[in-house]
């Protein structure tokens, strides 16, 4: 079951998740630089006139799922991290604020979450799991 926005994710597994989000996001980029460079070194993606343009849209649509995808799941493992320290998935507008998203982010990253059950679940296991990080186990 899909479970995005509920549970709990505990400091290890959300390190895991951004370093698993930012390497797919930078394939993504090696992707676009593929297409940007395919263009300005004259492999036009306009058709009739130039038969690649289905591989350029191509690519430009397997881009684009490699960046918001991603995303998605990164800001999923954000409120889910937030849910273990005991705070509303609403505190992520703090990252919008200067001098307090400083403060935001080392929580993210370096506090330590609730030992007990808090009303976003229970306390999660320490076990690195890709499973948990992408919210596929139940």
């Amino acid at each position: 079951m899909l479970r995005l926005f509920k549970g709990r994710l505990g400091r290890g597994n959300f390190l895991v998740g951004i370093l698993f989000y930012v390497s797919v996001i930078l394939l993504s980029g090696t992707l676009l630089i593929d297409v940007i460079s395919s263009i300005t070194s004259g492999i036009s993606c306009d058709y009739p006139a130039n038969y690649n343009y289905p591989l350029c849209g191509i690519k430009i649509i397997i881009f684009l799922a490699l960046l918001i995808l991603p995303l998605i799941f990164a800001f999923s493992s954000q409120i889910r991290r937030l849910h273990d320290l005991g705070w509303s998935g609403w505190s992520f507008l703090l990252l919008f604020i200067p001098f307090v998203n400083i403060y935001y982010i080392f929580s993210l990253y370096f506090k330590k979450g609730q030992d007990e059950e808090n009303k976003y679940g229970k306390t999660p296991n320490i076990k690195i799991s890709l499973k948990r990080i992408l919210s596929l186990d139940s």
